[in-house]
């Protein structure tokens, strides 16, 4: 038989046994009852790879761009001596969210990236929570796709304390957290944080920074940290013009459930919407 013409997703392994009056037994031991699928191809490039990954992580990472350096990224990770900093900023207006990140060094600028938040209710703070987040699962992936072996040292910053303090180094959870605004994308930016720090010993905290110092004092006279926060901003705020609308939500994995009001997934405010949908009860 031509291998092109078999539908490979529909077979499965068997035994073939013949007895002594020639009959021939085929059997699928119960160890090799599953799917058979066609080889994975493995992703050459990095766009190939970012599309194998899930809806939620890819649309995470669909706008992201390395600015030219004279160091890039892989070799400023690989260098014991380098000390990275990565700024991430948000914002919402008309119940559309926006955020941006930037990842660079004391001079340079070494990648940066921006995309639509999504939630319902939109509010700054998730905004916000979809910067760090798309920073973490970025960083990630890339380390994990050129198999660095990081050894610099990597701080964080935010403009939104909400946001820091909510996201320690930890994936333990209370009842009270998962009634919280934005427990969803607070839960998986732990996860994911966690996952990051098996591969960056030397990932930090993350730190506090004020935004919109530029409005005080001149861009070149402000700290590194409020700096990237600025170019982190112009990230965001660039997002904003492009989408029309609010974008459709996406469910991460580390919430183990959603609540569903009129064909949207609820991402806050859920007490106060089950106690008005159900006052009569």
């Amino acid at each position: 038989m031509d291998a092109t013409t078999i539908d490979w997703d529909t077979c499965v392994p068997v035994d073939m046994s013949t007895r002594a009056d020639g009959t021939i037994i085929v059997s699928a031991p119960r160890r090799h009852l599953y799917r058979q699928t066609r080889p994975v191809k493995e992703p050459q490039t990095w766009e190939q790879y970012l599309d194998s990954l899930p809806d939620w992580e890819k649309t995470l990472m669909q706008k992201t761009h390395e600015p030219v350096s004279t160091r890039g990224l892989a070799e400023e990770l690989r260098d014991a001596s380098s000390h990275i900093m990565i700024v991430s900023d948000g914002g919402a207006k008309d119940d559309k969210g926006y955020f941006g990140w930037i990842i660079g060094t004391k001079h340079e600028v070494l990648w940066e990236g921006q995309g639509p938040a999504r939630g319902n209710p939109m509010t700054a703070q998730r905004a916000e929570a979809y910067g760090k987040l798309s920073w973490i699962c970025f960083l990630k992936h890339y380390v994990a796709f050129l198999d660095i072996q990081v050894r610099c040292e990597v701080s964080s910053f935010c403009d939104n304390m909400g946001v820091i303090q909510q996201t320690p180094f930890s994936t333990s959870n209370t009842a009270r957290e998962a009634i919280l605004p934005d427990y969803d994308i607070l839960k998986e930016i732990k996860t994911q944080q966690e996952n990051l720090r098996k591969l960056i010993p030397r990932l930090h905290q993350g730190n506090h920074v004020k935004g919109h110092q530029d409005k005080h004092k001149n861009f070149v006279e402000l700290p590194r940290p409020a700096q990237l926060n600025i170019l982190a901003d112009n990230q965001a705020t660039s997002e904003l013009a492009i989408h029309a609308g609010p974008m459709p939500s996406l469910e991460f994995p580390s919430c183990s459930a959603y609540l569903l009001n009129a064909g949207q997934l609820r991402s806050s405010q859920e007490v106060t919407l089950l106690r008005w949908k159900w006052s009569d009860f």
